[in-house]
């Protein structure tokens, strides 16, 4: 693993990871930083390594045929039960500065850069190489992070498992809230207990969808496919109703409904109806 280093146009910040362990350090806020807090809280992460190899490629040129030696350090290894990758971070305007000067290296497809060279050669090895630009960053994601980095501390305390039960049996009585519905006097929810639950994945949220600085307007859902819903444009939650049948019946005949046996019969000339059905020893 290559040492973080500053050049005095970054920045370098420490993470205290919870998931690996120990601190780690990258070498932007703006795009590192925030796709470290990302690792750190994804369930589909197992681990993840910061400037974890230097790869010594040849790229070449298809215009000119020329063969370009590149010194290459990925930002992070990311390791998932299913895959291993290595990942570069970079701004969007740096990515279309680079793309230019380095077409052979970089290019755009659609709303994803790419790196077909080094993909190709990964993939030889196994290895799933990614390029992700801050564009795939939200602003008020970011600024969430601001505030819930805090809470990622190896030293923060986990979130009580009182409190965590209570948080399940609000919402799933009313399906979504807001911040400051839970912080009312309905609830009392303390907002450190609400920043904690949300780190640790008990809350089903957007960090994109508003900022937690906005209470009014940041919601919070019983299960991410019921914020599927309403993020879908659904404003009324689907009714479940059984569905409508209907029986010839003739007189004397038994049959079962809701799991019981019942028998038609006739009570006047002009009426009929059904009963549970006895059987012998009843």
């Amino acid at each position: 693993m290559r040492e973080v280093k500053s050049n005095g146009s970054n920045v370098i910040t420490i993470l205290s990871s919870r998931k690996m362990g120990r601190e780690i350090a990258t070498e932007s806020r703006r795009t590192e930083y925030a796709a470290a807090l990302e690792l750190e809280v994804s369930k589909e992460v197992l681990e993840y390594y910061p400037q974890p190899c230097t790869l010594k490629l040849e790229l070449i040129d298809p215009e000119t045929g020329e063969v370009h030696p590149i010194d290459h350090t990925p930002d992070f290894l990311v390791i998932q039960p299913t895959q291993i990758l290595l990942q570069e971070w970079k701004t969007e305007e740096k990515l279309m500065h680079l793309a230019r000067r380095q077409p052979w290296r970089y290019e755009k497809r659609g709303s994803h850069w790419r790196s077909p060279q080094i993909e190709a050669h990964l993939a030889k090895l196994g290895i799933v190489y990614e390029i992700h630009s801050s564009a795939e960053m939200h602003p008020n994601r970011t600024k969430n992070w601001e505030v819930l980095e805090d809470y990622l501390h190896v030293g923060a305390p986990a979130s009580s498992p009182l409190t965590v039960q209570r948080l399940r049996v609000v919402l799933a009585e009313h399906g979504r809230l807001s911040l400051r519905d839970l912080q009312g006097p309905g609830f009392g929810f303390l907002a450190d207990e609400l920043n904690q639950a949300i780190v640790e994945g008990h809350l089903a949220c957007n960090l994109s969808s508003a900022l937690l600085s906005a209470p009014d307007d940041f919601m919070v859902y019983r299960d991410t496919a019921l914020m599927g819903f309403y993020a879908a444009g659904h404003t009324t939650l689907p009714t479940v109703t059984s569905p409508a049948f209907s029986l010839n019946l003739a007189l004397g005949v038994r049959f079962r409904y809701d799991a019981r046996p019942w028998r038609y019969h006739c009570w006047v000339s002009t009426m009929s109806s059904a009963e549970p059905s006895r059987t012998k020893g009843q």
